[in-house]
């Protein structure tokens, strides 16, 4: 991996004017909020060339562990929905993933961050479907060829077959042996798997556990995926 990861995070100085004014809107729940951010979306969608221009530089210029500030840039970025941004998305899901040690416990660290800007990277190209269906095609079948991290891998083969099934056998030609098993996977709403005690359209039967699960002190309870034969 090219870059360094830092042990302490440097905040980012945001991009000024419009952008700044749509970052800060992202997350705007109130109806003030939300009519701000979709004022400076469609001034930046109507200034594409220079908004990529800023976005893609204060991506690039971020720290490497900037996690959140860089995931909203490529949220805006996949929001102003301009196959400009294609290169740029491509590059961000097709870089490598940082090896992630867990030696000290624990289910999370903040290295994971990556595969969270790297997920929003592949959302990105696949909104790009409906803008230049071809490239973004492409651009997903490039992420899955050449991303042998098998979580962000199996983000681009969701988004690829829930798009266009027809292209699975040339998929799986892409796809490692071991790794084969995620053109199976299958996007559902999440109404499908709600667990809102009002649901009607099924009958589960209560789980029945007779044993605790065992405990292994030094040893994170949680599963682990195992990234064998990524690449």
């Amino acid at each position: 991996m090219g870059d360094t990861l830092k042990s302490v995070t440097v905040e980012p100085v945001l991009p000024k004017g419009l952008i700044r004014d749509a970052l800060s809107g992202i997350h705007a729940i109130d109806k003030d909020g939300r009519a701000r951010y979709k004022r400076a979306l469609k001034k930046l969608r109507a200034n594409y060339d220079e908004a990529l221009q800023h976005i893609v530089s204060a991506e690039r210029a971020a720290p490497r562990d900037a996690y959140p500030f860089r995931w909203a840039l490529l949220y805006l970025l996949a929001e102003i929905e301009h196959k400009g941004a294609l290169e740029h998305l491509v590059e961000m899901a097709v870089r490598e993933m940082p090896k992630i040690d867990y030696v000290k416990g624990g289910c999370e660290a903040p290295e994971e961050g990556e595969l969270l800007v790297a997920s929003m990277a592949v959302l990105g190209v696949e909104r790009l479907l409906t803008i230049d269906r071809d490239r973004a095609i492409d651009g997903l079948m490039t992420i899955i060829e050449k991303q042998g991290h098998i979580a962000i891998r199996s983000a681009a083969v969701t988004a690829l077959l829930a798009n266009s099934p027809e292209l699975r056998s040339s998929i799986i030609k892409l796809l490692p042996k071991k790794q084969q098993w995620v053109v199976n996977l299958k996007r559902v709403q999440p109404e499908e798997i709600s667990a809102y005690p009002d649901r009607t359209d099924f009958e589960a039967p209560a789980p029945k556990r007779s044993i605790s699960p065992p405990y292994l002190p030094g040893h994170p309870t949680s599963p682990r995926i195992s990234n064998e034969g990524d690449k």
